[in-house]
């Protein structure tokens, strides 16, 4: 959960410290500075300390002897700290609760509010501050993974490029589309909720709560799918939980595999780039080909470009007959790493980590896609895999709900 982090300014300094003790205890916020003064004067030098931490909220009491010097305190915050959201609280006086208001504060509560008041504000004002990060940063990158036919390799490729993603903006999301979902097999996850929960959960869904159902993997988030046959979701309802996504990551990676329906068109309409993963026989291109067709009805057929997987360079097809019998521009060749792919697999471990041919083929696709962008972390090393027992794996996984 992303807690607030909370600036604490008033006269009293016993009452700085009962601030900040409710505060810590709603979850929702952090408290990072607390700043207490006689007369409630705010000085220079916690005004400079205030802003070198760079708060998400400022929390100012306006109650005691001289409140018009707090919301003088407040004038000064919102100049110091324009990108920090201000809340008072003070007694319900009108007078002084429009001269905060006016003064730049976003929310005014009752000096004797409750534990609820505030994490309601609170809430509030989460809602408000990640608002104004999607309008600074811009909502995050969305790419649609499909297969062209069963073991065509689409999951693979959607992990293997979300590492690499992962490695160029540190904010990455994987969420799982399939009919039945494989990817926490890839990553060696245990996932309790998924996709499902975020769905029964739209009244409500927010990035606190979608984070709850979603796992940590190996630097991505995941955002399980079902594990069970026979569950399917409105394709209205997918697109509400990827707009709740891309307003809080950098980039999403969606595993849609063999999905040929209304909620693969919603995946289709909202992404940057599509990817149709085919191997190079008649059987995965015919119908890699039959995909584009209902994919690209309505939508920017642009977008849409081919990954061929366990790419042989002297195959039956040229990459020029490839693409005229798809109608589809190669965008990415894997390739033919079969065995280290399966054992990888096997492990729970993406094979596209570390420094071979396969690890470099998607960091070259996570540049094509995300131009400009350059690995922020440093990939000499490989991290030591620890040991896994493959049938201890596949009767322990927990899928989604």
């Amino acid at each position: 959960m992303i807690r607030l982090r909370t600036a604490i300014f008033s006269a009293d300094s016993e009452q700085v410290s009962a601030l900040q003790s409710r505060v810590n205890r709603t979850m929702c916020a952090q408290s990072v500075f607390a700043y207490s003064q006689a007369g409630g004067v705010l000085a220079e030098a916690a005004l400079q300390e205030a802003r070198a931490l760079d708060p998400d909220l400022a929390l100012v009491s306006l109650g005691g002897e001289n409140p018009a010097a707090r919301v003088v305190c407040i004038e000064r915050l919102r100049e110091a700290l324009p990108r920090t959201a201000v809340l008072a609280v003070g007694p319900m006086d009108p007078r002084l609760i429009v001269a905060a208001m006016r003064s730049g504060a976003r929310e005014y509560l009752d000096e004797n509010f409750s534990d609820a008041n505030l994490v309601e504000a609170f809430s509030r004002m989460a809602a408000s501050h990640e608002q104004a990060r999607v309008d600074r940063e811009g909502r995050g990158k969305l790419y649609a993974v499909f297969s062209a036919k069963g073991g065509s390799g689409g999951t693979t490729v959607a992990i293997n490029l979300a590492m690499a993603l992962q490695e160029r903006v540190q904010s990455v999301a994987v969420v799982d589309l399939a009919t039945l979902g494989h990817t926490p097999l890839h990553l060696d996850a245990r996932p309790v909720f998924g996709f499902m929960d975020a769905v029964q959960n739209l009244h409500r869904l927010d990035r606190a709560l979608l984070e709850s159902f979603m796992v940590s993997c190996q630097g991505v988030r995941l955002l399980a799918g079902p594990g069970y046959p026979g569950i399917d979701f409105p394709a209205e309802d997918v697109g509400r939980v990827l707009d709740v996504l891309s307003a809080n990551y950098r980039a999403i990676v969606v595993d849609c595999s063999t999905r040929c329906d209304g909620v693969a068109r919603t995946v289709d309409e909202r992404c940057e780039a599509a990817l149709l993963v085919s191997q190079s026989d008649a059987i995965s291109l015919w119908s890699a080909a039959r995909i584009r067709e209902y994919l690209v009805e309505g939508s920017d057929a642009e977008k849409l470009s081919l990954v061929i997987n366990r790419f042989r360079p002297n195959g039956a097809l040229s990459e020029k007959e490839i693409e005229a019998k798809t109608r589809l521009p190669i965008t990415c060749r894997v390739p033919n790493q079969f065995q280290l792919v399966a054992k990888a697999i096997d492990r729970g471990s993406p094979a596209g980590v570390g420094n071979s041919e396969l690890a470099r083929c998607f960091h070259q696709l996570a540049a094509r896609l995300l131009p400009g962008s350059a690995p922020i972390v440093a990939n000499s090393e490989t991290k030591k895999e620890r040991p896994h027992r493959i049938l201890e794996r596949l009767l322990n996984l927990s899928p989604a709900r």
